[in-house]
Parts: structure tokens; C-alpha cells; sequence
């Protein structure tokens, strides 16, 4: 099954890739293609970014002590908000006490 480039901003994309290639447009696309492919499959979930994230800036030791999904779902929050604003380094809007008590900026 053929591929028709109809849009002339992407057909001059791939005539130019394909130049500085030396190859044919064909080989151009096929060749981006596969790199985007590859590139999204190494990408890794959102979940493991925020762990990655989540473990620089809020090292903490385990406890030993069990808690319950109630307590996970409060604290998540709390950590999220906490490290996009340590991360960013950008003030926090909050109510209450609980993050005047850390290093972050009060943004009120």
C-alpha cells in the first residue's frame, strides 16, 4: 500500500532529510519512522519518570511500619506538589501549616 504525501510542508521535510541522507524520500520516512518508534518504545511510563523524580528529591529511608492506601493517596499529593515545586523551584500556594514547615516557598 502506497503512502501519498499530500501536505507540501511534509513532502519538503522529506525531500530535505533525504538530501542530507542521500537517500531517496522513501528511505527518509521509513528511517524517521522507525526512529519515532523507537524513541517512543525507550520513552519510559509517567510512573517511573515520577519514581525517578520523586527518589531525587525526596530521598527517605524505609520504615519498617505498614500504611494503608488512605494514607498513600493524602501523601501522594503532598510529595507531587513538593517536588514540581522544589523541582521547578517555584513558590507553593497552600493552605494550612503542613508545607511551612518545609524548604519550599510560600507563594501567598
Amino acid at each position: 500500500m502506497p503512502l501519498n504525501i499530500r501536505d507540501e510542508d511534509t513532502n519538503r521535510l522529506a525531500e530535505r532529510l533525504a538530501g542530507q541522507m542521500r537517500s531517496t524520500k522513501t528511505a527518509a520516512v521509513k528511517q524517521a519512522l522507525r526512529n519515532e518508534l523507537e524513541r517512543i518504545e525507550r520513552q519510559a511510563p509517567l510512573r517511573e519518570r515520577l519514581r525517578r523524580l520523586r527518589d531525587r528529591v525526596i530521598p527517605r529511608a524505609p520504615t519498617g511500619l505498614e500504611a494503608g492506601k488512605a494514607f498513600y493517596d493524602s501523601l501522594s499529593g503532598h510529595c507531587f506538589a513538593y517536588a514540581m515545586s522544589k523541582n521547578h523551584g517555584v513558590p507553593l500556594l497552600f493552605k494550612g501549616d503542613d508545607f511551612g514547615q518545609t524548604d519550599i516557598a510560600d507563594g501567598r
